[in-house]
């Protein structure tokens, strides 16, 4: 698709000022971090390709060819087949209205902006005033405007950039007026061109010729509901020392999960001795001595779920009778110090 937007290219590449349609603000000099927003086999339908012409000039009555294919296509799909650090390499599949296919391979650096897929991604999460690319080539190329719009049947958070350039010259005393704009318009959050509008103006003395090319997307996979199948992380906390029928605590609130934040959906807790207790945190007392392997399972809202263990040693409480017989052993030695000390006064 992008080889066959040879206007809107050549346009957009030879800007070197962005007049009357730019925002006449101070873009900032730091380039920001240039993040891959999509990954392998996401794919982007384009569809509603529509190409106009209009000429009142007798020696430009034929749409040039670009214009006759745009509007001969029915739809282009590109799918990401590989991504190299800032490289997006994808296959784009053009399919045309009399039932006949195209395919070719591109890739953009998002980084830098080479490649003939250029356009089609940029990074992910730019903010109004950066500039789509980060080579000195696209210094003045810089997002205009994000808003909120809809495509492909979901609400997106959206860039714009409009570009314009144009000419005037005279010749015999006949004015030539020349203009060519170009609007583009991004997912923020996966840097993916959701629409693009080219526009080519010409003014000879009375006669005018006006050109639109356009086309958006129309389906994709990107913003679809994905299940989750990341499991949590559980962390049952370290192992532990107590005494029969001592009462233990457990905390599993050190467990996590992708989706952020706790997303658990629940706790359980397996003693090792035949007995289970739920929730984040437990306690538990074990009527025997011996060592015990405590499992935490925690689930997240996606039925994914993880273990973790600790072990407690249980140790046998002093005895009541023993403590007896030392406290008698330690009354006899006194009774017979007492004893020996009133014997050896007399």
């Amino acid at each position: 698709m992008n080889d066959k937007k040879i206007l809107m290219t050549l346009v957009a590449l030879s800007l070197v000022a962005l007049h009357g349609l730019m925002l006449t603000v101070s873009v900032a000099q730091e380039s920001p971090e240039r993040i891959v927003g999509v990954k392998v086999g996401d794919w982007v339908k384009y569809g509603n390709f529509l190409a106009t012409y209009e000429s009142n000039d007798p020696g430009a009555q034929t749409p040039p060819m670009d214009l006759i294919e745009h509007n001969k296509t029915e739809w282009v799909t590109s799918t990401v087949e590989s991504i190299n650090g800032t490289k997006i390499t994808f296959q784009t599949v053009t399919h045309y209205k009399n039932g006949t296919d195209t395919n070719s391979s591109l890739y953009v650096d998002i980084n830098t902006g080479d490649g003939e897929g250029a356009f089609m991604f940029i990074s992910a999460n730019l903010s109004q005033l950066d500039n789509i690319y980060g080579s000195a080539e696209y210094d003045n190329t810089w997002i205009n405007v994000t808003n909120q719009m809809v495509y492909a049947n979901a609400l997106r958070e959206t860039h714009y950039l409009v570009a314009a350039i144009g000419s005037q010259s005279e010749i015999d005393d006949i004015v030539e007026s020349i203009g060519y704009m170009v609007e583009y318009f991004w997912d923020k959050a996966t840097g993916v061109l959701l629409e693009r509008i080219g526009t080519f103006s010409k003014e000879t003395g009375d006669y005018s010729t006006v050109t639109v090319m356009s086309e958006s997307v129309t389906d994709t996979n990107l913003w679809e509901e994905k299940p989750d199948t990341t499991p949590p992380t559980a962390e049952a906390g370290p192992d532990q020392t107590t005494t029969v029928n001592q009462e233990v605590s457990f905390d599993g609130g050190s467990s996590s999960d992708n989706e952020g934040g706790w997303g658990m959906d629940s706790c359980h807790w397996d003693f090792g001795d035949g007995t289970q207790g739920t929730g984040t945190t437990v306690t538990h007392a074990f009527n025997a001595s011996g060592r015990y392997i405590v499992t935490l399972t925690v689930k997240d809202g996606g039925g994914n779920s993880d273990d973790d263990f600790l072990t407690v040693t249980v140790e046998e409480a002093s005895s009541p009778s023993s403590i007896t017989g030392v406290v008698v052993l330690v009354i006899l030695l006194i009774a017979g110090l007492i004893l020996w000390m009133l014997k050896n006064k007399k």
